[in-house]
């Protein structure tokens, strides 16, 4: 009968409180646990993230920024050659239209990316932007009718072209180089032509053409 017997109801209430508080607090004190490990695991993710981005970008910097004066310089005797042996192909009854397809193709960065190259040739007046392949092309060797003031600046013929660089910008994988070249003709005259040509390296490492500008040098 005492074991049935009930406790007064304060002290029921009171047995009960502590009988919670026991319960709670390891619920509270695992909860906090939980949340702590949390945090670090976030905080070494985040670190260890950091610490990849950091090295990617290392890595990045290092493998793009790699551009070369001697490089640059092999672009432009690619081209001075180019030019050359266009003139020779037309002289010599060749295929001239496939020479000066294949430097373009080689050079020029129409076929790279988006394909966005600024053109500018220096005997370009109706229309002195060429943004595309065929309107470089007309440039160089001339015949095609919508650039009827193409007579093929390639064709003269130039026995010899020398680039004269007054200066050279490198940030990344790109160069931009700005000076004079000279052109030689058949009997031996010089015209001095004012240039700037910027160049991306693409990931086989060879220069691309993005930029090319050229001037006749200003005159009263």
């Amino acid at each position: 009968m005492d074991n049935d017997r009930k406790l007064p109801k304060s002290q029921a209430e009171k047995v009960k409180s502590l009988d919670l508080k026991g319960r709670i607090t390891p619920v509270v004190l695992s909860l906090f646990l939980v949340l702590g490990i949390a945090a670090m695991q976030k905080a070494n993710a985040a670190a260890t993230s950091t610490a990849t981005d950091s090295k990617a970008l290392t890595t990045l910097t290092k493998s793009t920024n790699s551009v070369t004066v001697a490089e640059v310089e092999k672009a432009q005797s690619q081209w001075a050659a180019g030019i050359v042996a266009i003139g020779d192909a037309y002289t010599n009854k060749g295929n001239y239209k496939k020479v000066a397809k294949d430097l373009i193709n080689t050079l020029y960065a129409y076929n790279y990316e988006k394909g966005v190259v600024m053109f500018k040739p220096t005997k370009a007046k109706d229309i002195p932007f060429r943004p595309t392949k065929e309107s470089a092309l007309s440039y160089f060797v001339g015949g095609n009718k919508k650039f009827k003031e193409d007579k093929g600046f390639a064709l003269q013929p130039w026995t010899k072209v020398v680039f004269h660089n007054d200066e050279m910008y490198f940030h990344g994988d790109m160069a931009i180089a700005m000076g004079t070249y000279d052109f030689t003709d058949t009997k031996g005259k010089v015209t001095t032509v004012e240039y700037t040509f910027a160049y991306v390296k693409m990931p086989n490492g060879q220069l691309k053409i993005v930029l090319h500008h050229s001037s006749a040098p200003f005159s009263d």
